[in-house]
């Protein structure tokens, strides 16, 4: 049977393993230069109807859910 000290250092071990290579694994995703039509300083100006939002030209339009037929009740 193995020792306890043999057990707690595996667990260790492999805690400490997983501490380095997961987050490798799991990586938010997030890309800087995403497709899209960038704006801002010396960068063209957006397109009629568009407008410079965080660095990327899009619509100042809210998108809004259409009404809904069925009876809400409270």
């Amino acid at each position: 049977m193995l020792s306890s000290e043999f057990v707690f250092l595996l667990i260790v071990l492999c805690i400490g393993f997983l501490l380095i290579v997961y987050p490798n694994i799991l990586k938010e995703g997030f890309e800087a230069g995403m497709s899209g039509v960038r704006c801002g300083i010396d960068l063209p100006t957006c397109n009629v109807g568009l407008q410079c939002m965080n660095g990327f030209c899009g619509s100042p339009m809210k998108p809004y859910l259409m009404a809904n037929q069925l009876p809400v009740y409270p």
